[in-house]
């Protein structure tokens, strides 16, 4: 479905955003039986193979969000590859990725490929829901950069 959520699975796609901690950066109705994958990957500084992403995200995050000090120490990175609408030949591609430092997390969310026609993006706190406008997803973003 296209969404990240704690404590209770989203289940169907509902026009109400969820009412519990979610990360919805592209929630839609899938059809995994036709195609596409989840794939979940977690990076720690223990990992030496892929140390330099850990340094990709301090320098981004530095740069991006002026946060000079700030060093990711761990992430993870849940990538949507190739998901199709259900009921339609319609593909996205996407990327979540929790970016943890000491005493900050930053969530970014990369678009890749969307070509669903409506779909609700955002994240829940629980008691409320930030939506981004979905028709910018791919367009705009708060670093400058498209996606």
């Amino acid at each position: 479905n296209g969404a990240v959520s704690f404590g209770s699975p989203l289940q169907v796609l509902d026009k109400n955003p969820p009412r519990f901690p979610a990360f919805v950066p592209l929630y839609q109705q899938y059809d995994l039986d036709r195609g596409g994958n989840v794939f979940i990957k977690v990076v720690g500084e223990n990992d030496a193979i892929d140390y330099a992403l850990l340094t990709r995200s301090s320098l981004n995050i530095q740069n991006r969000f002026h946060q000079n000090d700030f060093r990711t120490r761990s992430m993870l990175i849940i990538s949507f590859d190739k998901l199709l609408q259900a009921e339609t030949d319609r593909v996205n591609s996407f990327q979540v990725v929790i970016s943890q430092g000491d005493n900050a997390t930053f969530l970014t969310y990369l678009f890749e490929e969307i070509e669903c026609d409506t779909a609700v993006s955002g994240f829940s706190s629980g008691t409320e829901f930030f939506e981004l406008p979905f028709q910018l997803l791919t367009n705009r973003s708060n670093i400058g950069e498209k996606g």
